[in-house]
């Protein structure tokens, strides 16, 4: 009776097997997916078809350079403008299409069950292609299907035509692989012609052949436009394709690695790191032993044809990285995909030498090598677990809610500062944000439009923004790392009587950290000394490394060598109250650099502890430094510059605040 229930069991348990753990990785998913906040890229994606009011709208929008073809955001304009403008309903739409993969790699690969297990809970299938909302899951799904229909390829051959054109309008890994895949077909259609050309329906092989060839126009007519117009077309025509493509060579080592074991480092900003190749950072020839071992080995396991596949394949896409888009992650887990479907079909087609002892070691060989690789890619997916849903991906939809609960929506401005990384704001609030770098209101960006990233005329947009709206607030926000948002310092802002409000941190996407600031007029200024050329020889001393020139503008600084500073030969005593002092530096640069103000307590010295630094760009900057604790500065020195170039320093100025 025990044995009988025991085989009962056992017959559930391999008859449901792939329902089983479809509805565990359905599980864990949800709960990590209604964690996860979106990130600039997820966003960007549904703003475009959210906003696009009809498909030709969206066709002009993805004409704008987005560098995709265009599937996954006609899937989300008929979702957001047929069922539902919620954002979060993009995450039930994508796992259903991850969970879908799933239960087709469970019910039909012809690898075992505890290969299975692992495979769908590594790091790319658990993680990268089913948390994160893009267009790789719509892709890894439509060649899954591929796989199966593959097995009886001349009976389904209609099917997987329409697979394979659809296959290349997801995204470019997809479509490479696509191409790889339909030349796969026809060597074997070529091949087997005398036996098969006999056989199979000759109309239906005529309407396939010219589907696969429509699905490369399509890819053409989507891709083509948006590479015409973009820096990618500059790129191809110039010596620089090459060069580059030299110089990322020396990578490639790493984008193996990473393609086949995604183990992120533990900390919070994980994603998009490798701990593996973190530990072989300072031991290079163990790095490449490492990478040609796993390239080795997958190609062994490989049947002939698939070999060829399979090094075709992973040419075409390492070829596409190193020379146009180097990319992340989730672009180099690619390499893995098309390793895994090779595998998959060359198992199904195993030769008939193939045979014994000698199947039977292979058979060990790729199960020894798949567990090791899908074990250290399960503790990958694992570390991503936890750092995701302890922690936001993104602090967008943290910083919406705030605006939402503190502000009247209706009756405020919002201004992006940078625009990429704010468009995720805007995703979450539905709402148009002012993008001065634009000069225009959107909710999403433009990839490939000439960016102002001067500070002063920015400023200016936003004041005749301000002019425009009087009765309404202005609210900035930027990031907390780009090299924009530095330029924009937050005693810069408070210098234009910009308030900040709230500051959101520890974000995994550390460029999505976002701090909020409020235009309040109540802030008054004083200006209580002005350095202009003139005088200057009067107010500093100790000019050293450097030779100068006063010029009509400025004071011409030539460096002597990369470090030149001068001295405060006045007092700054002289300022003490109980308000803030800022001092304003308007200066000009040959080549990004930074400026950096050292401070002299009293009673003791200079020291590398006691400083303050801003970023510079090439051209005229407006640089501010609150002076903290300035009743105690005996004086204060400028190092202009950190690198051996000319500027000139326009006007030093210094100002009292009180609100």
């Amino acid at each position: 009776m025990k044995n009988n229930s025991l085989k009962k069991i056992k017959e559930y348990y391999h008859r449901f097997y792939p329902i089983i753990f479809t509805v565990l990785f359905l599980i864990l998913s949800i709960i990590l997916i209604c964690r996860h906040e979106f990130w600039r890229d997820e966003v960007h994606a549904w703003n475009i078809a959210n906003n696009s009011n009809s498909l030709p709208q969206l066709f002009h929008y993805m004409r704008q350079s987005e560098g995709h073809p265009y599937i996954w955001h006609i899937i989300l304009y008929f979702i957001s403008n047929f069922i539902s403008d919620n954002i979060e309903i993009m995450k039930s739409i994508h796992l259903v299409i991850s969970t879908a993969s799933v239960f087709l790699i469970l019910r039909f690969s012809p690898f075992n069950k505890p290969i299975k297990f692992l495979l769908i809970f590594s790091y790319f299938f658990f993680y990268e292609y089913s948390i994160i909302s893009r267009n790789y899951s719509i892709g890894i799904l439509l060649i899954i299907i591929f796989c199966i229909l593959y097995k009886e390829k001349y009976k389904h051959i209609l099917p997987i035509s329409i697979v394979l054109l659809l296959m290349g309008s997801c995204n470019i890994y997809s479509f490479i692989i696509s191409l790889i895949l339909s030349f796969l077909i026809f060597f074997d259609l070529i091949k087997n012609r005398n036996k098969e050309l006999k056989i199979i329906n000759k109309v239906k092989l005529s309407f396939a052949i010219v589907i696969i060839l429509l699905g490369f126009i399509l890819f053409y007519l989507q891709i083509g436009s948006q590479v015409s117009d973009n820096a990618l077309a500059e790129t191809t025509l110039s010596k620089e394709l090459f060069k580059n493509y030299f110089l990322n060579l020396k990578t490639l080592p790493n984008i193996i690695v990473n393609g086949f074991i995604p183990v992120p480092e533990l900390k919070l900003n994980f994603w998009n790191s490798n701990l593996i190749l973190n530990m072989l950072a300072e031991k290079i020839i163990l790095k490449h032993i490492t990478a040609i071992t796993i390239l080795t080995i997958s190609i062994a396991l490989l049947n002939n044809k698939l070999k060829l596949v399979f090094i075709i394949g992973l040419s075409s896409i390492i070829s596409f990285i190193l020379l146009f888009y180097y990319g992340s992650m989730r672009h180099w887990g690619h390499i893995f995909i098309l390793f895994f479907i090779c595998l998959w079909l060359s198992q199904n087609e195993k030769k008939n030498n193939d045979s014994g002892s000698r199947s039977l070691a292979k058979e060990k060989l790729i199960n020894i090598f798949l567990i090791i690789i899908l074990v250290l890619s399960l503790f990958g997916s694992s570390i991503a677990f936890y750092y995701d849903y302890k922690y936001p991906f993104s602090n967008g939809k943290n910083a919406a809610e705030y605006i939402k609960n503190n502000f009247n929506i209706e009756k405020i401005i919002i201004v992006g500062l940078p625009r990429a990384q704010t468009e995720t704001i805007a995703g979450y609030l539905n709402k148009s944000f002012y993008y001065p770098q634009e000069e225009r209101f959107a909710i999403n960006i433009i990839w490939n439009i000439n960016e102002n990233n001067n500070v002063n005329s920015i400023f200016d947009n936003i004041e005749n923004l301000k002019i425009a709206n009087s009765d309404k607030q202005i609210i900035l926000i930027k990031d907390n790392f780009s090299t924009l948002s530095s330029l924009f310092s937050d005693d810069l802002l408070f210098f234009n009587k910009y308030i900040i409000k709230n500051n959101f941190i520890n974000s995994i996407v550390p460029d999505e950290n976002y701090k909020i600031f409020l235009l309040n007029e109540d802030v008054n200024h004083k200006l209580v000394k002005r350095i202009i050329s003139d005088d200057f020889i009067l107010n500093w001393k100790n000019f050293t490394n450097f030779d100068n020139k006063i010029l009509n503008d400025g004071v011409l600084i030539k460096p002597n060598n990369s470090d030149p500073y001068f001295e405060s030969n006045f007092n700054i005593m002289e300022f003490a109250e109980e308000n803030k002092l800022l001092i304003k530096v308007d200066i000009e640069v040959e080549e990004n650099s930074e400026l950096t103000i050292y401070y002299k307590r009293i009673k003791s010295d200079y020291n590398e502890n006691d400083k303050d630094s801003k970023k510079l760009l090439k051209g005229l900057n407006t640089v501010v430094f609150e002076i903290k604790d300035y009743t105690s500065i005996e004086n204060i020195r400028i190092d202009p510059v950190n690198s051996k170039i000319n500027c000139v320093i326009k006007d030093i100025e210094f100002y009292k605040f009180s609100s």
